[in-house]
């Protein structure tokens, strides 16, 4: 493994019933500011069903790029799905630092 291929700050972002919750978008401010510092991209997760729309709101926190998964599979929240497609989306774009909120979803998840 080299670390050297290793880039950019990521958000979890969480949302409910197509609502991004609040945390998410405080982390993108607080991604926003190590993402600079680093001299990296900052980037949304965004996993769910029909939160498409919700990108224009991550792109208005901060963010430089969204990765979106939205799928009915993705409707409720469960663990093992979730964390397959955040693993799938890191495997392949490699972010040096992944930021989640600390609720019961984001701890579950990290």
């Amino acid at each position: 493994m080299d670390f050297k291929d290793y880039k950019g700050v990521w958000v979890f972002i969480e949302q409910k019933d197509g609502v991004v919750a609040s945390v998410s978008l405080e982390l993108l401010g607080a991604g926003r500011k190590l993402a600079d510092k680093r001299g990296v991209e900052l980037a949304g997760i965004l996993i769910g069903e029909n939160v498409k729309q919700l990108t224009k709101t991550v792109f208005e926190y901060g963010a430089d790029t969204v990765y979106v998964y939205d799928q009915p599979i993705f409707k409720h929240y469960r663990t093992e799905t979730y964390m397959k497609a955040l693993l799938e989306c890191a495997d392949k774009y490699k972010p040096e630092i992944i930021l989640y909120g600390a609720t019961s979803t984001g701890k579950d998840l990290a």
